[in-house]
């Protein structure tokens, strides 16, 4: 996501600290949705569309901790625990763990 932040939109607005792997159960808060809420425009999940941003829960009582780029309604490009960044389809078990969603910012529509 920083990538396409820094393609379509500039430099990044604010640094990303180092973090641990369990930084959101450590200090249970929306971190990455607040950051996200800074600086994206946050939407419905009836209104998203290619080229958002979805967050994601692990768990239902947890924070969000995982981001991806919608490709499609039902495609989205993220990597997790080491991987390469992928395509992969938006299965039950992603969409039973969205939490939030966003617009990159000057997007419309």
């Amino acid at each position: 996501m920083r990538g396409v932040w820094r393609a379509i939109v500039g430099a990044e607005p604010e640094p990303v600290l180092p973090y641990a792997p369990d930084w959101a159960e450590a200090t249970c808060t929306e971190s990455l949705a607040d950051a996200a809420a800074r600086h994206l425009t946050a939407i419905s999940f009836a209104d998203i569309a290619p080229g958002d941003v979805v967050l994601f829960r692990w768990r239902e009582n947890l924070p969000a901790k995982h981001a991806a780029i919608l490709t499609s309604v039902k495609m989205m490009v993220h990597a997790h625990d080491g991987a390469a960044v992928a395509e992969v389809s938006i299965a039950p078990w992603w969409r039973r763990r969205l939490a939030y969603a966003f617009k990159f910012p000057g997007v419309i529509g």
